[in-house]
């Protein structure tokens, strides 16, 4: 323990290990640990190699990166394209995947989700993403 830190007992369960966040965290930390340790020094092109101190810095480095010349659009529904970014993204024969979905739920769970998500119900809708937030993964923001 370090000099002036209180004693607080954590508890490391199978729901923190089972976590999405728990895992997404195991799989940085394993690549980063993959490439060694700290100090990195990166080489951009034909330039002298950057030494980066820390893996932290490297994330933000690669991040700042990556999205240079890079355009990102969201949409939140198709109506809000034009023609087109519709065709390219959507309508293109060549280009688009379609797949048949089935709902063989014979409980009535799919339609009581939908009700909970898509219902006037706000305050039902808040106690579901919040019971269900931390569960997440690859969540498009």
């Amino acid at each position: 323990m370090r000099p002036g830190a209180s004693a607080r007992v954590s508890v490391i369960d199978w729901d923190l290990v089972d976590s999405a966040e728990y895992q997404e965290l195991l799989s940085i930390e394993e690549d980063v640990r993959s490439i060694g340790k700290p100090p990195y020094a990166v080489k951009t092109g034909s330039a002298e190699p950057v030494t980066i101190p820390d893996a932290e810095k490297l994330a933000d480095f690669i991040d700042e990166r990556g999205r240079k010349g890079i355009v990102l659009s969201r949409y939140k529904g198709l109506g809000e394209m034009n023609a087109e970014e519709l065709w390219a993204t959507t309508m293109d024969p060549d280009a688009r995947t379609l797949l048949q979905v089935r709902d063989e739920d014979t409980t009535g769970r799919t339609d009581e989700l939908f009700t909970v998500l898509m219902g006037e119900n706000v305050e039902l809708r808040r106690t579901f993403i919040e019971e269900n937030a931390l569960n997440v993964r690859n969540l498009d923001i």
